[in-house]
């Protein structure tokens, strides 16, 4: 029973500090930016452009694990914009003022998924950090 115990406790700190590092390698304009866009948003909530699929919430947990156990993070960050006005020809971004997700219409692929768990965590991290520091 110990050994169980000491396994998870070891899988527990490795996430926090795999999740630690990523997050502490935002610099005050970043999570400034995080903060200000979640905070003027009118909406209450996010939304999608449409539903995940089974799959593709299966894969985004899969995915959130590995993330947080592993360190598996993506490339690059979701393209945000302020309004709907400023989209250029994406088919994966995010809408600040809605707070909305704009998903393609075709599967996502693993990038997409890990920039998504990677906003709502960079997100989570700078609102926190902003509003209660």
């Amino acid at each position: 029973m110990v050994c169980i115990i000491l396994a998870g406790t070891g899988s527990i700190y490795a996430a926090k500090n795999y999740l630690g590092q990523r997050l502490r390698e935002m610099d005050e304009a970043k999570t400034g930016q995080y903060n200000d866009r979640t905070q003027s948003s009118v909406m209450g909530a996010d939304s999608y452009s449409r539903n995940l699929t089974e799959a593709e919430r299966e894969r985004l947990s899969l995915l959130n694990n590995q993330y947080l156990s592993e360190g598996r993070f993506p490339e690059s960050e979701i393209t945000q914009f302020e309004n709907e006005a400023n989209v250029t020809d994406c088919c994966f971004y995010f809408v600040g003022s809605e707070s909305k997700f704009y998903l393609p219409e075709r599967k996502m692929t693993d990038e997409e998924l890990l920039e998504l768990i990677d906003f709502y965590y960079k997100r989570d991290f700078s609102v926190q950090n902003q509003n209660h520091p």
